[in-house]
């Protein structure tokens, strides 16, 4: 009976260590900060790959048509022919390599 307590006390404990949103040891002022500076350039602060939370950028040159990787400031996606709406991109994608030549490429 006394060892349930004693285990509920220590998971209260030990959530209470765990850092805001998961970032990876990041102190939740330091993720504040990212926060905030992401919404000053414009961006979103979401989940994203396997880091926890980044700021999702809108690039450049977003919705654009093109035909090979250096056509864009990020990446030509492949399936659409335009380069991405965003800044970072995850998951497996279709792109065009600067040869235009279609690849998958998968990002984390």
């Amino acid at each position: 009976m006394r060892g349930w307590r004693i285990g509920l006390v220590l998971g209260i404990l030990l959530v209470g260590c765990q850092t805001e949103e998961g970032n990876f040891g990041k102190s939740a002022a330091a993720i504040r900060a990212e926060r905030e500076q992401c919404a000053v350039d414009g961006g979103k602060y979401l989940p994203g790959g396997i880091v926890g939370y980044v700021c999702y950028l809108p690039a450049p040159d977003a919705g654009k048509s093109c035909n090979r990787e250096s056509d864009c400031s990020g990446l030509c996606m492949a399936e659409e022919r335009t380069c991405s709406l965003f800044s970072p991109v995850f998951g497996c994608q279709l792109v065009l390599t600067d040869e235009g030549k279609q690849v998958e490429i998968c990002f984390d």
